[in-house]
């Protein structure tokens, strides 16, 4: 299907002034709840540095760059990055920051 893009109403004109902050205040309320979600994810499928197995990937792997590249794609394609990536082995991988 085709993905639209659909915003709450704020009422007013689109030159206003009060109207466009209002769009900013909420689309920055929208960010701020979908990093969170994001970041709930990632607290649920990877384990803690201190608690993985050698190799496994871990929430300190995720930095705010994959972060931010999960919260540019859709919810199920960010929850499926998640979960390949808790099944990946990096064992074998010598600098992880770069990986």
């Amino acid at each position: 299907g085709r993905r639209i893009n659909v915003e709450r109403t704020v009422g007013g004109g689109s030159a206003c002034e009060k109207r466009q902050s209002r769009i900013g205040l909420l689309r920055e309320k929208q960010g701020a709840q979908m990093s969170r979600k994001v970041r709930e994810l990632v607290e649920e499928a990877l384990p803690a540095a201190c608690e993985a197995e050698e190799g496994q990937v871990t929430r300190e792997d995720f930095d705010e760059r994959a972060v931010e590249f999960l919260l540019s794609v859709s919810p199920p394609v960010a929850e499926a990055a998640i979960a390949e990536m808790a099944g990946l082995n990096l064992s074998g991988v010598r600098n992880r920051s770069a990986w």
